[in-house]
């Protein structure tokens, strides 16, 4: 089973894409079926290769596991890939939800692969959203369709444009597939969804089928194809709202997953910040678009390499091993935060060059969230060194050839993004200029300054192999930082102890448990509303 999985994924993907690059046409298949790996379908089937791939290599040591389901993670994760790659290449919206709707179900079975109660916890908050986001989708899919009298999903966007429903179209639309992407609002089932399976599972979650609630939007949602400003122009808030909210709860968290957990959200947060310039203003769609595709393959190497890297590197060998480890680990953070050079400087200057036209503090709202995703960055750092014990451990030479290659992929991406026809529209992203290196490099300094302040301010951060069970759930963004800190008080130690003693004097735990109870009240709002909202649309069809 293992040698089938390893196996299986990227030449599946291969073989899916060079099968449909020049469409297939399908008259007998539900009610015709068009598939076609265009521009965009590409990337989506490119990063499933990547991520499928890695997180099959790193199974073996889950397989073992006495608490992991085996037979149902083969099965529920065979359909989640079909559901994948169809999702990809599917040109018609039957076809489109019949894929869409089979992956999204088939996560159940992976975020309980785990048979304990944070599995079943887990599993059933998402079941109960995703459930309830198929019948929006479902409900918005047949009122687009009917609109545009096709099933062909080019022609569903044009439609959506100049419906006179326009409105519930995109909002139905907009939140059937914002569940499955964790938009914030309807994001509650994610940091329980990837804390709970094992890590190449999370790895899949995080890297590869958040994305696909991003790929419903380009499909369907009518950019390029109407000014839609208010729509844009909220869907813009809504991504700032999730960077502020992913730094805001995830430096509060005391285990590494949920930190990358929160972390996606506010990435899946700027991909919704680039949806909506293509929104708002037609002219830019394509160049936003493109942005948004090399922000959805970024992150999903990134963050799949990361989930891997958290269970390698605690049993990794002394030596050049572990080094090996803390390095792949290392090159993922910094391309998460934008570094100079990285896939993740590439989207930030790609979305940058998109909105500027349309509102000015776009580059501002971008170096912050590079600056949130550093801090983030360092506080999964801290953690990982302070308990590396915690959590799962992917020992052997699957593991280690999977955080390999995906670390190869995290580093080869700033030259697929430069040379690769899908993000044409986006420009020249990838150029080393004096003002791109230090647009690059002063989140980082300052996430580090922040790190180090924080960590000097007292608190009794763990420098050894301790836990952080005694210290409040934010107390520390990273404690490596510490020698920053005594060099900034040196150089101005009046100024410095003043500020480290209103630092120290403010208590993170408060907010960890305000958050965590915001948590649990949005869970159930969530679901609530999303089958009241779907009660309303289907007494309003059938009434009308």
């Amino acid at each position: 089973m293992r040698i089938l999985a390893v196996s299986l994924p990227a030449p599946l993907a291969i073989l899916v894409a060079l099968a449909t690059v020049d469409g297939v046409d399908l008259p007998w298949l539900l009610l015709g079926t068009r598939l076609e790996a265009d521009a965009t379908g590409q990337v989506f089937l490119a990063l499933a290769a990547v991520v499928w791939t890695v997180a099959a290599l790193a199974l073996g040591p889950v397989l073992r596991d006495g608490g992991v389901r085996g037979r149902r993670l083969a099965s529920f994760g065979a359909v989640a890939l079909a559901g994948n790659l169809g999702v990809a290449v599917a040109q018609d919206a039957v076809s489109f939800y019949t894929c869409f709707s089979a992956m999204s179900l088939a996560t159940y079975g992976l975020v309980t692969a785990r048979a304990d109660r944070a599995g079943r916890r887990a599993g059933r908050l998402y079941i109960a959203m995703a459930v309830g986001a198929e019948a929006l989708l479902l409900a918005g899919l047949v009122m687009a369709v009917r609109s545009a009298g096709t099933l062909d999903l080019a022609e569903i966007r044009a439609a959506v444009a100049v419906a006179p429903e326009r409105d519930l179209l995109v909002a139905l639309l907009l939140a059937g597939f914002g569940v499955k992407a964790g938009m914030i609002g309807v994001h509650a089932w994610l940091p329980r969804a990837y804390a709970a399976p094992p890590l190449p599972v999370a790895a899949v979650l995080a890297g590869a089928l958040t994305e696909l609630g991003v790929l419903g939007w380009m499909r369907t949602l009518p950019a390029g194809e109407a000014a839609l400003s208010g729509w844009g122009a909220g869907m813009v808030v809504a991504g700032l709202a999730a960077v502020a909210y992913g730094l805001a709860a995830g430096v509060t968290r005391t285990a590494v997953p949920a930190v990358l957990a929160y972390s996606s959200i506010g990435q899946i947060g700027l991909m919704a910040a680039g949806t909506g310039t293509a929104l708002a203003r037609p002219d830019l769609a394509p160049a936003a678009l493109a942005g948004v595709l090399v922000l959805v393959l970024h992150h999903g190497i990134v963050k799949a390499t990361l989930f891997i890297a958290i269970g390698v590197v605690p049993v990794a060998r002394p030596g050049w091993p572990a080094r090996a480890a803390w390095t792949a680990f290392a090159v993922a953070a910094l391309a998460l935060a934008g570094a100079p050079a990285s896939g993740g400087a590439a989207a930030k200057e790609a979305l940058k060059t998109a909105g500027a036209p349309w509102w000015g503090g776009v580059e501002w709202a971008l170096a912050l969230s590079a600056l949130a995703s550093a801090l983030l960055m360092l506080r999964a750092l801290h953690l990982l060194r302070a308990d590396p014990g915690r959590g799962d451990h992917l020992g052997g030479p699957g593991p280690a050839a999977a955080l390999a290659a995906a670390t190869a992929s995290v580093l080869v991406l700033p030259l697929v993004v430069a040379g690769w026809e899908p993000f044409a529209p986006a420009g020249e992203v990838v150029a080393l200029t004096r003002s791109g290196i230090w647009s690059g490099l002063w989140p980082l300094l300052g996430a580090g300054a922040v790190a180090a302040l924080a960590s000097r301010a007292g608190r009794g951060l763990p420098l050894g192999p301790r836990a952080p069970r005694e210290a409040p759930p934010g107390a520390g963004l990273v404690a490596p930082a510490r020698r920053v800190a005594l060099s900034g008080a040196r150089a101005g130690a009046g100024w410095a102890g003043r500020v480290r003693a209103r630092v120290g004097a403010v208590d993170p735990a408060p907010l960890g448990r305000a958050l965590d109870a915001a948590e649990a009240r949005i869970a159930g709002l969530a679901a609530g509303a999303i089958v009241l909202a779907t009660l309303v649309v289907v007494l309003a069809w059938i009434v009308r």
